[in-house]
């Protein structure tokens, strides 16, 4: 489900970007503010210690309705949204559980892998204060919003192609593993989307831990990429 949606939205971008290249005056749909908001981004994790490491890119994604809580086309406004978020961020190591506390170990070397990841997935209540400036010649705007979001797991998971290291074996197996118990319940933080038509930029920092505070590394997540408004 998740790679349908990552398609639906690259063909989104790739389709916005034809439309933005059209200089034909479009000001009878003319339109301020859009309602769905989708952000594909690169996940990290700041605080992260050696010798355990995050790979430069992790693809994620954000999907979002908002619903603008004042008067509608005005400059200034305040949107309440909800939606859904997975975030995955491939590193490489393993979390595991001992005394109720969870911490990372390597994966040994000598063995190849081409794939290792923890995922987590969210219901998120994001809040926005948006700044929305008038169409041009072109029906375009400027669209800037910062907000904060509250959110709640609904799911988590490692997942591991490679070389099989537990049984010290060069076969290539795959694993899931789900429900680590540690891992934050919810979690909340801030995020600024900056637009010019449909396509622009996003970046969110989370202010809460991505484990429970003294059950697991201090990993704080943050991202970056681009956003496109329907």
């Amino acid at each position: 489900m998740k790679h349908i949606l990552i398609f639906v939205a690259f063909q989104f971008f790739v389709l916005n970007l034809i439309a933005q290249n059209d200089t034909t005056d479009h000001r009878f749909i003319s339109k301020k503010n859009e309602s769905i908001i989708i952000n594909l981004l690169n996940n990290q994790w700041m605080q992260v210690k050696d010798p355990i490491k995050t790979m430069p890119v992790s693809l994620g994604i954000d999907i979002y309705a908002f619903k603008q809580l004042l008067k509608k086309d005005r400059t200034f406004n305040i949107s309440l949204g909800i939606g859904i978020s997975s975030q995955n961020v491939h590193n490489n190591s393993l979390p595991y559980d001992s005394l109720d506390v969870t911490y990372f170990k390597l994966i040994p070397g000598g063995y190849e892998y081409t794939k290792n990841k923890l995922t987590t997935s969210y219901i998120d209540i994001p809040l926005e204060i948006n700044l929305v400036t008038k169409s041009d010649k072109r029906n375009r705007n400027f669209k800037l919003a910062l907000g904060g979001r509250f959110g709640l797991l609904i799911s988590n998971y490692i997942k591991y192609v490679g070389e099989d290291f537990r049984n010290q074996s060069k076969h290539e197996v795959k694993f899931k593993e789900y429900r680590f118990d540690n891992i934050n319940p919810y979690r909340y933080g801030i995020y600024i989307r900056a637009n010019y038509g449909r396509i622009g930029l996003a970046a969110n920092y989370s202010l809460s831990h991505v484990f429970k505070d003294n059950k697991g590394p201090d990993f704080v997540a943050f991202s970056y990429g681009i956003s496109m408004s329907i």
